[in-house]
């Protein structure tokens, strides 16, 4: 009886040693790079270079969806752009559909616990350099000590993007292909719904 007990300890020892954290966890401290709770709402100010006045966009989670039997959460761009996007335990992930297949991709886009110098590029032919882990940056909304990313996209557009954990995106600056500066983005505030 002694031994049955020992190899079922044995066993169930091996077991927890082999399992791994599932990709949909959170961080080992709960944290994330941008929380997706139901009512979270980001307002931001944009900014065209050369054009004194700022434009408005709200950012905000409006509903979870089902993809290929995994939860997504909706996330809408003034109410007329949706992105599906999903924190996994190493970053921020967003989902897309091709149009003439129909099948959904899912592809990281911020890495999060990163390390500064990691360059990555994802299916989306989307090439992510982490910059910085800990950028102090100053924005209407408040001080705020962010990761730092510089997203090259396969169009003449480029970012850097900073985003604070737990926050969200809370600068953006996009470059021509030229170099030069296109427009600027910042958080102007923020509501987050109290969750159970």
């Amino acid at each position: 009886m002694e031994r049955f007990i020992l190899l079922i300890l044995a066993i169930f020892s091996l077991v927890l040693i082999s399992c791994d954290k599932s990709p949909n966890d959170p961080n080992d401290d709960g944290s994330v790079i941008y929380p997706l709770e139901y009512g979270h709402s980001w307002q931001y100010l944009t900014q065209y270079e050369g054009i004194s006045t700022f434009e408005t966009h709200i950012n905000k989670v409006v509903k979870d969806t089902t993809i290929n039997y995994e939860k997504w959460t909706v996330l809408s761009y003034d109410d007329s752009v949706f992105s599906y996007v999903k924190n996994r335990a190493d970053g921020l992930y967003f989902n897309t559909k091709n149009k003439s297949t129909g099948i959904w991709t899912s592809t990281i886009y911020y890495k999060y616990k990163a390390t500064v110098g990691e360059t990555y590029t994802n299916q989306n032919d989307v090439k992510i350099d982490v910059i910085s882990t800990n950028d102090s940056i100053t924005v209407p909304a408040g001080k705020f000590v962010c990761y730092k990313y510089r997203v090259k996209y396969n169009t003449n557009l480029n970012t850097i993007e900073y985003y604070a954990p737990n926050l969200g995106l809370i600068k953006l600056v996009a470059y021509k292909g030229d170099g030069t500066v296109e427009y600027t983005t910042t958080l102007k505030e923020h509501t987050f719904l109290m969750t159970e």
